[in-house]
């Protein structure tokens, strides 16, 4: 093999490993960046979930609260319903009673 022909192999593998040195540093860089977007991404979406979670937290407590007010509001006119029911009843109980402890 000449020298020339020598000299050339020897340029092209420098250059081969120069371009691959290059192509290594810039796969590298690529690889950094997709985490570092993985990452913002990965925060993002966690941020996301966590206000949703709020959220609906929220509207649960909210939905309970309508329906615990809803349930005493119910029981409270029932009470009232058989509060007045005893109380009518009552006067007739006592007459009952007086007539039995006269007679």
């Amino acid at each position: 093999m000449s020298m020339e022909a020598i000299a050339k192999v020897s340029e092209a593998e420098k250059a081969a490993a120069e371009r691959l040195s290059a192509a290594s540093a810039q796969a590298a860089s690529l690889v950094e960046r997709a985490k570092s977007a993985a990452d913002i991404a990965l925060r993002q979406t966690h941020d996301e979930c966590a206000r949703q979670r709020r959220q609906l937290m929220t509207e649960a407590e909210n939905k309970g609260d309508a329906a615990a007010k809803s349930c005493a509001q119910k029981s409270a006119e029932q009470n009232a319903a058989l509060r007045k029911k005893a109380e009518g009843r009552m006067e007739t109980a006592s007459q009952r009673i007086l007539e039995r402890v006269v007679s």
